[in-house]
This record gives C-alpha cells, sequence and structure tokens, in this order.
C-alpha cells in the first residue's frame, strides 16, 4: 500500500472518528446561520431540515464524505486561513473567527474576518469553488453579470440583522485558477438583500424574502426537533418526470443529461441529496 492510499483510508476513519465523537458530546442549543433555508414563491435555497434535523437527533451519518471531498473541505480551510494571514500583514484585521449567539432565536455563527476599511469596520465571508457552473454563476460571462450563491446571501442576511455589523463582503475563489471576485451584501429598511447596490426583491435574479422569513424555518425546525417530528424533504433525491421537463425547458438540466434520462441511463435529482451525510438514512424514512 503506497502513500497515498494509506492517506486516503485514513482521512475518511479520522473523519469518522471526529464526527462520531461530536455526535457522542453534542448537546445542541442553537442552529447555525449556515443551516438556514428559505422558500417563498417560486423561491428556495438554503440546507435541508430534514438534514439538519438529523444532526439536532443525533443520527448517526449514512453518506459519509469520500477521501476528495474531505481535501475539498480542508483547502477551502486553507485557502480562508492563508487570506485573513493576509489582512493581518496588511493591517485591517481587526477579528477573525468571530463568534456570535442569540439565545432567543436559537441562532448563532461565525464571521471569517473583521476589516477596517479606511471608514468602518465590515464583515468578509470568503468562499471557494471551482468549475464552469461556478464560474458561469458567480463570476459572470460577457453577457451576464456573476452573482453570488443565493444560501451564502441567505447566511449573510443573518449576520447583518444578528450583529452590529451592517455591511458584509462576500469574496470568492476558483481553486482552478485562484481567480477572485467580490459582492457587498447590506439589507434595506424591510430586511430584503440588496447586493452590490441593487435591491434583489424583483428582477431576473429574484430573492423575495427578508430576514423574518428564514427566522420563521428556525421556529418550525426547531419545533420539529421538540415534538420529534420528521421534516419533509425540500429538495428531490429524484425529479418526478414533471420536474425533469420542467428543468429541462428551463435550461437548468442539458440537452445531454436529459437525453440519458429518457433513456433511463441517469437518475436526476438535486445535487445537495447526492452529497447529503443521510441521503440512505432519508430514503430510509421516506419522502
Amino acid at each position: 500500500m503506497d502513500a497515498l492510499d494509506v492517506v486516503n483510508q485514513n482521512l475518511i476513519l479520522w473523519d469518522l472518528q471526529d464526527r462520531e465523537e461530536r455526535r457522542e458530546k453534542a448537546s445542541k442549543n442553537s442552529f447555525w446561520a449556515t443551516d438556514a433555508y428559505v422558500k417563498k414563491e417560486d423561491f428556495h435555497d438554503g440546507k435541508c431540515a430534514r438534514a439538519i434535523y438529523y444532526t439536532w437527533k443525533n443520527e448517526k451519518v449514512t453518506n459519509p464524505p469520500d477521501h476528495r471531498s474531505l481535501r475539498v473541505l480542508q483547502l477551502g480551510k486553507l485557502i480562508e486561513s492563508q487570506e485573513i494571514g493576509y489582512y493581518r500583514r496588511s493591517g485591517i484585521l481587526i477579528a477573525s473567527n468571530t463568534k456570535w449567539r442569540c439565545p432567543e432565536d436559537k441562532v448563532s455563527g461565525e464571521i471569517d474576518a473583521l476589516i477596517y476599511n479606511g471608514r468602518k469596520i465590515i464583515g468578509v465571508e470568503l468562499k471557494s469553488s471551482y468549475g464552469w457552473y461556478f464560474q458561469q454563476q458567480v463570476f459572470g460571462t460577457k453577457n451576464k453579470d456573476g452573482f453570488p450563491k443565493k444560501d451564502h446571501v441567505i447566511q449573510v442576511m443573518m449576520y447583518i440583522h444578528y450583529t452590529d455589523i451592517r455591511e458584509f463582503n462576500l469574496i470568492y475563489f476558483d481553486r482552478g485558477d485562484m481567480d477572485s471576485t467580490k459582492f457587498s451584501i447590506i439589507l434595506d429598511i424591510v430586511g430584503h438583500p440588496v447586493v452590490t447596490g441593487v435591491p434583489i426583491k424583483s428582477g431576473s435574479i429574484t430573492m423575495p424574502f427578508t430576514v423574518e422569513d428564514v427566522k420563521k424555518h428556525f421556529i418550525n425546525l426547531y419545533s420539529n426537533v421538540v415534538e420529534n417530528k420528521l421534516p419533509a424533504r425540500d429538495y428531490y433525491i429524484e425529479y418526478p418526470a414533471e420536474e425533469v421537463e420542467k428543468r429541462h425547458s428551463s435550461g437548468d438540466i442539458s440537452e445531454t443529461a436529459y437525453q440519458d434520462w429518457s433513456k433511463k441511463k441517469r437518475i436526476l435529482g438535486d445535487w445537495r441529496c447526492s452529497y447529503c451525510s443521510y441521503l440512505d438514512a432519508c430514503k430510509r424514512d421516506g419522502e
């Protein structure tokens, strides 16, 4: 067995050991802001309530990440740490990994960095990803401006609402070529997100909700936990035929994927389900 095989096996083993240790010691008293989910009108995005429920109930992970996914996660942490180091050396860092919690609403979070930009203190959230779709959506094209991932906008909305930091920068790095881009996030007077000066409550990219809608999700989810009531799935493990047709017509499903599905060569569903650590548990428990 060579070095790569040894490390690949150990990465998975260590992760399982860490998860089991955390599961045994777990004492849940608040949701993370990254657990947020919103469904309103035609919009829905965020983390599946059922996955969060399993975590709160200390359900054993049924689909642990592989060594590739674990390395990707660590790489993201390294990029974050490196960038914060640059802020420190540049003399603009006020604080890093700043934790906050609202006991009343049972919500907490951790801000990557607080910096001083010469006029005021702003928050910074650092994200990284890769691939053609990420480049198209976040960095944009010649004909279309980029836009931050919507679940990241929801996360930052919670940070602004629950802290005294009124503006955040969402900064993205492409792990393929280390290109970067930045978006400024604030809330309007009602609580709608404003991304780089553009209100996102209507238009071609719509996020028609406020922080209060996000808070309602946490209230409902906590009721599920207390009442031992398993939430419905927020996403499709496998799309029903009408959903495939709808998404193909809108361009969300490629022609190649659609043809493979038509010939029963491929199952199509939400990507969040395919990466979920509780996928088999969710299948076991039904819709």
